[in-house]
């Protein structure tokens, strides 16, 4: 855990000294995949790599892919993304990396349905580490 100073809690008109740092939660990033019906393996295996090279982004702390094996309940989408971020601000700065960007723009748009990528972000209160 990272070093911190007290911090001073408001609710209302009531100050409190007595949380003892500020907490910064581990963000998740959860991507679901559904991909054109052409798509080749190849360029699954692609995206893949390209994701999974996106962990020398400054701020990530996981990066995993992988084919579902609930198909009887996944709605079609096959392969799922879960990243893990030092908190909602380094995961702030990896959206515009130029990584990503790069990662987006030639390796997933190319081969998704229509209407075949859903993503959603949670913050992870089990992984908090205290900031300074």
């Amino acid at each position: 855990m990272r070093k911190c100073e007290p911090v001073k809690l408001t609710v209302g008109d009531t100050t409190s000294p007595l949380v003892p740092c500020a907490v910064a939660m581990v963000a998740k990033h959860v991507v679901l995949f559904k991909f054109k019906p052409e798509t080749s393996p190849e360029a699954i295996k692609a995206l893949e790599a390209g994701v999974r090279s996106l962990i020398r982004i400054p701020g990530v702390l996981s990066m995993d892919f992988g084919e579902t094996f609930t198909t009887e309940r996944s709605q079609g989408f096959t392969h799922v993304l879960v990243a893990d971020f030092e908190s909602r601000a380094t995961q702030a700065v990896y959206d515009p990396h130029p990584l990503h960007v790069e990662v987006v723009k030639t390796l997933i748009v190319p081969i998704i349905a229509p209407g075949g990528i859903v993503v959603v972000d949670i913050e992870d209160p089990a992984r908090a580490t205290a900031s300074a």
